[in-house]
């Protein structure tokens, strides 16, 4: 589909998309990865010493617009003013949320501090940076003063000012503060102290644009005055003889509308680009300007939900001007209204719905709910502003809940944020490359030894408190291994070498987890807020550092598998597992695979299909069994090792009443022995944080005015229920975060009333 339609100002050549090319495919490339964003609801912004913070983090696709599901690890800590890293833990994320807390220690000098939190696929990608949030320790009163009003910010669409031509001019107040600033007046004067005829737009947020005709030997200043009386100035840039400019209208229904205006000395046969853009959707046109006006639009219908950037660019893709507009999502933000509020035993009772929500849909969310006269959470670090606007601007937004509702105000905010964070020389020459991996567990690794001698492709399992939850992992050449599993901190094990005929001996194991140093040297992106500074560095622990530990002699015996567990015959068949078997057929899927069953896996999710549908005609999937349980979820068996396996059982036939057949998975299973009192135990470390359920003390009759936190909350057909302490407060103010499946976001601040 044609993505501008051109309409004529004046008359302007146009030259058809075969006469000049745009790189679409470099374009796709810079893409063509999940670029997942993050953001933490954390339970409040105020804390005293010691406290905990607790938090729900949501991670989303950016590219996709849902909820982003392959990475399972997320860094999250807290750090002081100047962005030095005081804590830092792992917390374990599960279809793309978190929950958890970072604890605030004892003495924690009082004053302004940052939780932080990012993954490290995230550090991929040059725009990315972490979540950031300011919070304030100790007394409020400690919290940033504000500032004196400043100087005035001057901001274009494109590089320059260009004479005798139409100019669209932003400014912005350094320091402004809604709450102790406000604009009286704006006047916009020449060298002759003479007021132009250019209208001035403000919002509520220091900021403002105006349209200036730039004449020639004349120069132009802003003077703002104050309500208090203050006064402040601030002469424009000088205008250069030649160039282009662009003005944007997005306020009609159907189109956004550009206006391309120059001067006649910059009137030429010049080759230029119009691009729309946004997240690897991409629209563009190749033409040149004939006129000093030049009017372009394109439907509404071709733009992208969310912030969308128009760049304009000559035939060398130079960007000459740029603008960030935005465009309401076709999917309306869901609200919420309370059914039923009820009061007894000391508790409060709510059942609420989400409204706008379709009923295929369902929300994941987090709610901190707040009795005091002054909430204490911040309002102004939604969800909505962390996937939405965010990671677009280089600059920080305007500390207001509610700016992005009100679309004359966005407009002069995305017009004085500037370009945005994608830089076309990056997108056209420096496409971003894998150097951080999607992590879905905790990496560690080891070396293991006997009678000093490297242990060569051996198995090496590890065994929790309870013996039938293990893994195992295979060493290499040199006897070492490196592995990934979900490990928490504190977590026992007990470590074998698993030999071919089942027997378990004692190792010499050497073992670090989470290893992997970063490279010193990596750069990462970094914004005007000491908030949004980079990635910090991450020093794992060195193999035989001083936290390894050398296991004592295991007493594990091997339980021999009994024969025939399901009577093989014509239906059935039968694997037993033997070193050759997994030589060739290193995961449990592979041996599925080959007994005939279609395997194929989607990230996390695990599909096995019928053998074929003449066999199934229904295409029912096969009935899969481990340890004589059915498995009703098989990611279970996602990496699987063959190599813990003792049988495999299957059949085609359906002779278990299901058409798609049946398999049955047995594992080796060992069993204790006497004497486990001797087992030297090692202690997993660097692992994910344990992250209790979040317990409120009871606040019945308490005049504390705490925060009441509920972590995760799930809608069923867009209803839920929940239940709070009660308190001494006629009302209390809710902060709902969340998304749904489909990546509806939820930023709902809502006040419930009590009688």
């Amino acid at each position: 589909m044609t993505f501008l339609i051109l309409l004529f100002w004046s008359s302007y050549s146009i030259y058809s998309q075969d006469s000049i090319k745009f790189p679409e495919d470099q374009f796709a490339r810079y893409y063509e990865l999940p670029r997942p964003l993050v953001h933490l609801h954390l339970n409040k912004s105020k804390f005293s010493s010691p406290d905990k913070i607790w938090f729900t983090a949501y991670l989303f696709d950016q590219t996709q617009g849902i909820p982003f599901e392959w990475e399972r690890t997320l860094y999250c800590g807290l750090y002081d003013e100047n962005g030095k890293q005081i804590t830092e833990f792992s917390f374990l994320l599960e279809n793309g949320i978190a929950s958890g807390n970072i604890p605030i220690m004892q003495n924690l000098t009082p004053g302004i501090y940052f939780v932080k939190a990012y993954t490290n696929w995230m550090k991929n990608f040059k725009e990315s940076v972490p979540f950031s949030q300011e919070i304030v320790v100790g007394s409020p009163s400690l919290s940033k003063k504000t500032k004196d009003l400043d100087s005035i910010v001057i901001t274009s669409e494109a590089q320059n000012l260009v004479l005798n031509t139409s100019n669209t001019i932003g400014f912005k107040i350094e320091g402004f503060n809604s709450k102790s600033h406000s604009i009286k007046e704006v006047r916009l004067v020449d060298k002759n102290d003479k007021e132009t005829e250019s209208p001035v737009l403000t919002n509520d947020y220091g900021e403002g644009k105006f349209t200036l005709f730039y004449q020639d030997n004349q120069t132009y200043t802003l003077e703002i005055r104050m309500e208090n009386g203050d006064l402040l100035k601030k002469e424009l840039p000088a205008a250069n003889s030649k160039g282009i400019t662009m003005r944007t209208n997005n306020f009609l229904r159907d189109k956004v509308v550009i206006n391309l205006t120059t001067n006649k000395n910059s009137i030429s046969d010049n080759e230029y680009f119009l691009a729309l853009h946004k997240n690897g959707a991409l629209h563009w046109k190749g033409f040149s300007i004939s006129q000093e006006n030049t009017l372009i639009s394109f439907p509404r219908k071709n733009l992208s939900p969310g912030i969308n950037v128009i760049t304009l660019m000559d035939k060398e893709l130079n960007p000459i001007a740029e603008r960030m507009i935005f465009n309401e999502p076709l999917n309306q933000t869901p609200e919420m209204e309370f059914e039923k509020i009820e009061s007894k035993s000391d508790s409060i009772f709510v059942s609420a719905r989400f409204t706008n929500l379709p009923v295929n849909d369902s929300v994941k969310f987090s709610i901190s709910i707040d009795p005091s006269d002054e909430p204490k959470h911040d309002l102004s670090n939604s969800i909505i502003s962390s996937f939405l606007f965010k990671p677009y601007s280089k600059r920080e937004l305007p500390k207001d809940p509610d700016f992005n509702l009100q679309p004359g105000q966005l407009d002069i905010t995305l017009f004085n944020k500037g370009w945005s964070t994608f830089r076309w020389s990056e997108i056209l020459n420096n496409p971003p490359e894998v150097n951080y991996k999607l992590q879905n567990g905790i990496r560690f690794q080891g070396e293991v030894l006997l009678d000093n001698e490297p242990q060569a492709y051996k198995d090496i399992i590890f065994f929790k408190d309870n013996i039938m939850d293990f893994f195992i992992v295979q060493t290499d050449s040199l006897g070492k291994f490196n592995s990934e599993e979900i490990l928490f901190n504190d977590e026992v094990f007990k470590v074998s070498i698993l030999e071919e005929d089942e027997t378990l001996i004692k190792p010499d194991l050497f073992i670090a987890f989470n290893p992997f140093a970063q490279n010193s040297n990596d750069s990462f992106p970094t914004l005007d807020s000491i908030s949004n500074t980079g990635y910090p560095e991450n020093i794992g622990q060195i193999l035989k550092d001083t936290t390894t530990e050398e296991l004592e002699e295991v007493l594990i015996t091997a339980r021999k598998s009994e024969e025939n567990r399901i009577a093989t015959g014509a239906a059935y068949e039968k694997f037993k597992v033997t070193p050759e078997l997994v030589k060739h057929n290193p995961l449990v899927t592979d041996l599925i695979r080959k007994a005939g069953f279609k395997v194929r896996r989607n990230g996390y999710s695990l599909h096995i299909g019928p053998k074929s549908p003449s066999n199934s005609p229904y295409g029912t999937p096969p009935k899969v069994y481990l340890n004589d349980f059915e498995i009703f979820d098989n990611s279970e068996l996602i990496n699987m090792p063959l190599s813990s396996i003792d049988e495999i059982y299957y059949e085609h036939l359906g002779v278990e009443g299901n058409k798609g057949g049946s398999i049955h998975i047995f594992e080796k299973v060992a069993n204790k022995e006497k004497g486990e009192k001797n087992f030297k135990q090692i202690v997993v470390t660097n692992a994910y944080k344990n992250s209790k359920d979040y317990q409120q003390k009871s606040q019945a009759k308490s005049k504390s005015n705490a925060n009441f936190w509920i972590p995760q909350l799930l809608s069923n057909h867009g209803v839920f229920t929940f239940s709070f302490p009660q308190q001494e407060a006629n009302s209390y103010h809710l902060n709902i975060q969340g998304f749904s499946k489909n990546g509806r976001l939820i930023s709902i601040k809502k006040e419930l009333r009590v009688n």
